[in-house]
């Protein structure tokens, strides 16, 4: 359990506030981290205050009480009372970096060469181009 007024997340530059119509998420923030250099969404189960903007800078948010948020930009703060909060970070950079790509096997790729190298030519496509059959009268 997060213990009260703990940071939650804090985002640097624009922040994205997406409002949702329907399903148990009502407010998803998007951004970039502020500790990271990676894209954070953090979506509340509640409800979004009216006066929230769709776009805020720099925006730290913090447990307030045990359903309560608060999202805090430069001078100006709104409250979010919310059953739950999801946090999920793009790791995907993060991980594509720790797992290296596979290398092609030289077969493989003679075969792709030499298949290409064929049908670059006008003799390598009259080659491969499929017979053309007679239509039924």
């Amino acid at each position: 359990m997060t213990a009260p007024e703990a940071l939650l997340a804090a985002f640097t530059g624009p922040v994205d506030c997406r409002r949702c119509e329907s399903g148990p998420v009502r407010l998803m923030l998007v951004g970039r981290s502020a500790d990271r250099t990676e894209t954070i969404w953090l979506a509340f189960e509640g409800t979004a205050p009216e006066n929230l903007p769709a776009l805020i800078e720099s925006a730290t948010v913090q447990r307030a009480s045990a359903q309560q948020y608060r999202i805090a930009s430069q001078d100006r703060s709104w409250l979010v009372t919310a059953a739950r909060v999801h946090l999920h970070r793009d790791v995907a950079a993060a991980f594509y970096e720790a797992v290296p790509p596979r290398t092609v096997p030289w077969l493989k790729r003679l075969a792709w060469r030499a298949g290409l190298l064929v049908a670059a030519s006008p003799a390598g496509r009259w080659l491969i181009r499929a017979p053309k059959k007679d239509s039924p009268a």
